[in-house]
């Protein structure tokens, strides 16, 4: 077993562990069995709207850089990449989407990034406006998402920048013809305003689908659903890559701010879990099975 990898389970089983000395497994259980099947049923049932939105956002992109792919075609490779996400820290194996499209991946690879920068800047965003309205007094979370959206600014400038691109190339063993396609690729993303205006847009959408799920998902706990402005927080920490899929990590922040909205810890706790496991978890099974489905090895 690889280093990083013993480090991540330890993280996890040790934020596991903090956590159980603060909430108690037998109340979370108690909490998730009294769950209103009604209410977790209709955000089941929204879950595909959201990954819907997602693949009409990458189509966005990868229509800018020339390729089309049929609609659900494109949507199965979504759905895919959740598996390789799940399955890696920071759902960086979502990268692994552009191995089942037919093109260059110095041409598709930008696609993906330029999604994932928009999320992680979105989630920043929703973050840092929840925590100045509603947790005024939390200098230390400010300071982390600002930090955060200095890390994504710096990760944009690295990832267009010839110089570095081409010094990565090199170190990998990529030909300059690929790093000419790939700064070309993303430079037109990036530059092409109505293109990233939809792709903000849809991400916008995205996460109020996320929002509603979330309702739901509370009104089945019986909660405040106030409480739902917890959730760029949690599913922004839960993509910080220091344990398997966020595991711990994502629980212990949802846990700290139910907490300090007044309401117990147990109850953010069971949020943050089953909101992975509804909108990543079962969605990321049905990408393995797609996975191991003869169609699928390209689009």
């Amino acid at each position: 077993m690889k280093r990083n990898t013993t480090i991540k389970i330890l993280l996890t089983i040790g934020l596991f562990i903090a956590i159980f000395t603060k909430v108690h497994p037998e109340e979370v259980i108690g909490v998730i069995t009294t769950i209103n099947p009604a209410y977790l049923g209709l955000a089941l049932l929204i879950v595909p709207l959201l990954y819907i939105v997602r693949t009409y956002r990458w189509s966005i992109c990868l229509q800018r850089v020339g390729m089309y792919v049929p609609f659900t075609q494109l949507f199965g490779v979504v759905i895919i990449g959740l598996f390789y996400g799940l399955i890696t820290p920071g759902k960086l194996g979502e990268l692994g989407r552009v191995y089942h499209l037919n093109m260059s991946k110095a041409t598709t690879l930008p696609t993906v990034f330029v999604e994932k920068l928009i999320d992680l800047f979105i989630l920043t965003i929703l973050s840092l406006v929840t925590i100045i309205l509603v947790f005024q007094d939390q200098a230390i979370m400010i300071g982390m998402l600002l930090t955060c959206m200095c890390v994504i600014i710096i990760a944009t400038g690295v990832l267009v920048n010839r110089k570095t691109v081409g010094l990565f190339a090199r170190i990998f063993g990529f030909a300059g013809e690929n790093v000419d396609s790939y700064v070309e690729s993303i430079s037109s993303l990036i530059k092409h305003t109505p293109t990233m205006s939809r792709v903000v847009l849809s991400t916008v959408g995205y996460y109020t689908v996320s929002y509603i799920i979330g309702y739901f998902i509370l009104l089945s706990l019986c909660i405040d659903t106030f409480a739902t402005v917890t959730l760029p927080i949690i599913v922004l920490i839960g993509n910080v890559p220091i344990t398997i899929s966020g595991l711990g990590l994502r629980e212990s922040v949802g846990a700290l701010c139910f907490v300090l909205l007044g309401i117990d810890g147990m109850y953010g706790f069971s949020f943050s879990l089953i909101l992975f496991v509804i909108i990543t978890l079962v969605p990321g099974l049905v990408g393995y099975a797609l996975c191991m489905k003869p169609g699928y090895s390209s689009a």
